[in-house]
This record gives structure tokens, sequence and C-alpha cells, in this order.
């Protein structure tokens, strides 16, 4: 047998030792972060991240009597913007609950706003 035929067809895409320390690192911050999320929402209620002055997307803990579980929210723009005097904003509105009377339901809902001064004030509800 010649060297040629004893070596293995192909060595396969290899990780090198820094990248595999990268990837590591960043599936050890997976696990941190919720349980980071965890700890905020059990302390506050509810994270919201704002995106401009009319959109933020928002997780809060749902504690009724009936209901219990996490609500979602995120807004986005769908006419108008922030630069202009008058926007519309589509928000959807999920639940995961563990406990429910069925009195929560998701939600799709739209906007609209002008502007007073530096304030939005709500207008209308999108045509």
């Amino acid at each position: 047998m010649d060297a040629e035929t004893s070596a293995p067809a192909s060595q396969g895409t290899r990780l090198s030792p820094a990248r595999g320390c990268a990837l590591a690192v960043l599936l050890a911050l997976i696990p941190a972060v919720f349980v980071l999320a965890a700890g905020v929402l059990a302390m506050q209620d509810e994270i919201a991240i704002h995106r401009g002055s009319l959109t933020e997307t928002r997780l809060w803990l749902v504690r009724e009597p009936g209901n219990a579980g996490l609500g979602f929210s995120s807004g986005r723009m769908v006419q108008g913007g922030l630069g202009e005097t008058a926007a519309c904003v589509a928000t959807r509105v999920r639940f995961v609950l563990w406990r429910s009377d069925g009195s929560l339901q998701h939600a799709d809902f739209c906007e609209c706003f002008e502007r007073d001064g530096e304030a939005w004030q709500l207008a209308r509800a999108c045509p």
C-alpha cells in the first residue's frame, strides 16, 4: 500500500481552537440570558425594549385571578414615520398561559397618531 491510498479521503472542516472557545462562550451565554430575563421579569413584571417613541417590544407576566403566564406584544410602523406629522403603528399581542379562564385572547390592532409639538397623540384607528 502506498502513502496516497492510506490517507483518509477527506479531513472535513475543523474548528479552530479560538472559534471553538468563542462558540462555547456563546452557548454558555444563552442560558445565562434566560436566567437574567427570568430574574428581571420576577422583579419588575416586564421587559420593554423601546424602538422609537411609538414602537416597542414588550414581554410581561400575566398575574390575574383567572389567568397566569406570559404576554408578548410588538409594534411596527406601517404608515408615516417619526419624522412626519402622522404615523400608524400595528401591534400584535400574544399570550402563553399556564392557567387560563379564556378571557385573554391574541389580538392584532392598528392605531394612528398625530404629532402635537414633541408628543404624539392618538388620532384614530388605522384605515
